[in-house]
C-alpha cells in the first residue's frame, strides 16, 4: 500500500491516478480538520524540571531524525553528561513501557522495542531510553528514576503537550516542501505554516541535496528568525558482524542493496553517489518486519544479480543479521558531519544544560 501510495501522489498528472487523488484530497482534508480541533482542544503543556530537546520534522518519510537524535546525545556523552531519550519505539509489538540503558535494551527480542528504538540503544549503550504510549510519560519517568541532564524527543515535533527548552525541526535538503500537500495526499503531517514554533532549522543530507539551491534560499528568507544548521549524512564504510570495509575498497565491486525506510528516493541517491556497482536494489516500506515472503523475494534477487557484497541500513541491519542469504550481510556505516551554522547548534545545546 505505502508503494502504491508514493506512486500515486508522485505521479500526480497522470490521469489514471485521479480517481485515487480524489479520495486522498477528502481523506486530507478531513485529516486537517482534525489536526485544527487538536490544536483547538490542546491541553496543558506539561512542564518538567530536566531540560527537553525535540527532535522532528513536518513531513512522513525520513529525513534522518533517528541519526540526529544519536548524534545531539552522542555529543552530551561525550561531555559527560547523562542522557535521556524518549522514543515511540515504533513497530514494537508489546506495548508495556520500556525503560533502561541502551545497554539493557539492547539485549531485548526486537520485537519488544521496534527497530529505532534497538538503533538508538545499540548506539547508545550509555544513554537512558523509554519509550511508553505517551511521549510525556516517558519523559517523566525518565525524570524520576534517572534524573538525567537532558531529554531528547526522538520525532517529538507534533508532540506539544510536553514543553521543551529547544525545538529542532529537520528538513531533508534534498526535498522542496513548497508544493507539498497535507497527508495523505501528500507528505507533509502538518500544514507548512507550522515550522514556525520551531527554534532551529537543520538541512540534513546536505551534501547528498537534490533540491534547488532556491528552494533553501526560500526557507531561509521566509524565516530569518530560524538558525540554520546544515548536516552532512557520510558513509565511509559498510560492516557486517565480523568485517568493517572502507567503501573505497570496494569501489566497482556488485552490490545488491535493499532497504525498508521512510525515503526510499534520498538513500538511492545516497548509493548513486557511492563508488559502488549496484546490481541491484529492492525497496520495503518503512519499518518493514520481513517476514518470510520479503526474505524470498531478497533471496530471489541475490540469485538473478549474484553480488559480490549485500548492503542495507543499520536500522534494517538490526531486524536481519541473524537471517541467513549465503554471504556476509553489511550495513552502510554513517556518520553525521554538523557543516554550516554547527556552532549555532552546539551553543544552544551547551546553554541548556548551563541554565539548568
Amino acid at each position: 500500500m505505502e508503494k502504491i501510495w508514493q506512486t500515486v501522489i508522485d505521479n500526480k498528472k497522470n490521469s489514471i491516478h485521479w480517481p485515487l487523488l480524489v479520495a486522498l484530497a477528502l481523506v486530507s482534508w478531513i485529516y486537517g480538520i482534525g489536526l485544527w480541533l487538536k490544536n483547538c482542544f490542546q491541553s496543558d503543556v506539561v512542564l518538567i524540571k530536566t531540560p527537553v530537546i525535540s527532535v522532528g520534522n513536518i513531513t512522513v518519510g525520513g529525513t534522518g531524525k533517528t541519526p540526529v537524535t544519536i548524534f545531539i546525545a552522542d555529543y552530551f556523552i561525550s561531555r559527560n553528561g547523562r542522557v535521556g531519550i524518549v522514543s515511540s519505539g515504533y513497530g514494537r509489538k508489546r506495548r508495556a513501557d520500556i525503560i533502561g540503558s541502551g545497554r539493557e535494551i539492547s539485549g531485548k527480542d526486537i520485537s519488544e522495542t521496534g527497530d529505532e528504538l534497538m538503533e538508538m540503544a545499540e548506539s547508545l549503550p550509555e544513554a537512558m531510553f523509554c519509550a511508553a504510549n505517551s511521549k510525556t510519560d516517558a519523559a517523566l519517568l525518565l525524570e524520576k528514576q534517572y534524573s538525567p541532564d537532558i531529554i531528547i524527543l526522538d520525532d517529538g515535533f507534533q508532540h506539544r503537550k510536553l514543553s521543551r527548552g529547544l525545538d529542532i525541526l529537520l528538513f531533508d535538503a534534498g526535498v522542496d516542501l513548497r508544493n507539498e500537500s497535507l497527508f495523505p495526499l501528500g507528505r507533509l503531517r502538518e500544514r507548512l505554516s507550522a515550522v514556525r514554533r520551531a527554534n532551529l532549522f537543520v538541512l540534513t543530507k546536505a551534501n547528498y541535496a537534490g533540491s534547488s539551491p532556491d528552494y533553501r534560499e526560500w526557507l531561509r528568507k521566509e524565516h530569518t528568525d530560524k538558525p540554520f544548521v546544515s548536516i552532512n549524512f557520510i558513509n565511509d564504510s559498510i560492516v557486517s558482524k565480523n568485517n568493517r570495509l572502507p567503501v573505497e575498497n570496494i569501489s566497482g565491486k556488485r552490490c545488491y542493496f535493499f532497504a525498508g525506510i521512510g525515503n526510499n528516493a534520498a538513500l538511492r541517491n545516497q548509493a548513486d553517489k557511492l563508488s559502488f556497482s549496484i546490481v541491484g536494489y529492492r525497496y520495503f516500506p518503512d519499518h518493514c518486519p520481513y517476514n518470510k515472503t520479503d526474505l524470498d523475494i531478497i533471496k530471489k534477487d541475490l540469485e538473478k544479480c549474484r553480488p559480490e557484497y549485500i548492503i542495507t541500513t543499520y536500522k534494517d541491519y538490526t531486524k536481519v543479521r541473524d537471517i541467513d542469504f549465503g554471504m556476509p550481510l553489511y550495513y552502510l556505516k554513517l556518520i553525521l558531519h554538523a557543516d554550516k551554522g554547527g556552532e549555532t547548534l552546539f551553543e544552544r545545546l551547551d546553554s541548556l544544560i548551563e541554565k539548568k
